[in-house]
């Protein structure tokens, strides 16, 4: 080499994701995490080496920065992305409680409501206890609940 520095890591680019959108500066959030997933993909192109979602260290940090940057994407309210990164993160880590409550928000976003329940299930059969799912629970299924009365009501005028 010719004394040039080496690139950020995956890891600390990932923090100072994470110093980002603590301080609530989302994109910039998402442009961190959007490196850090880049620098994961090239390191695996250079060492030839297991793709990032098959090995160890790397799997999590993979499924650790698109969980985070699905939900620095659902403060910019780019719900259709925060859904893509949630269910990358699943489909790599189907054990992972926080992929999985973030593709139940995205979804219950997107009005989706059926799936975003079966991904709160899925969480929950993970973390039973959790509070936050608990509640996304139960926001979902007030949603389906008012959703099937309006639907209702409206066939009741219907035969009116």
């Amino acid at each position: 080499r010719d004394g040039a520095e080496a690139p950020p890591a995956p890891e600390e680019l990932r923090i100072r994701g994470n110093a980002f959108f603590q301080q609530g500066a989302y994109a910039e959030a998402v442009e961190a995490y959007t490196l850090a997933l880049a620098s994961l993909r090239d390191g695996r192109r250079h060492h030839q080496g297991p793709r990032e979602e098959e090995d160890g260290a790397g799997a999590a940090t993979f499924v650790k920065v698109l969980t985070n940057r699905s939900a620095a994407y659902a403060k910019l309210g780019q719900w259709p992305e925060s859904l893509v990164d949630a269910q990358r993160a699943a489909d790599s880590d189907p054990s992972s409680v926080r992929a999985q409550y973030r593709r139940g928000l995205a979804l219950a976003a997107l009005d989706c409501l059926a799936e975003a329940l079966e991904a709160v299930a899925a969480a929950r059969a993970l973390d039973p206890a959790n509070a936050q799912l608990r509640s996304l629970e139960a926001e979902v299924q007030a949603r389906v609940r008012l959703g099937f009365q309006s639907g209702r009501a409206g066939e009741v005028e219907q035969h009116r």
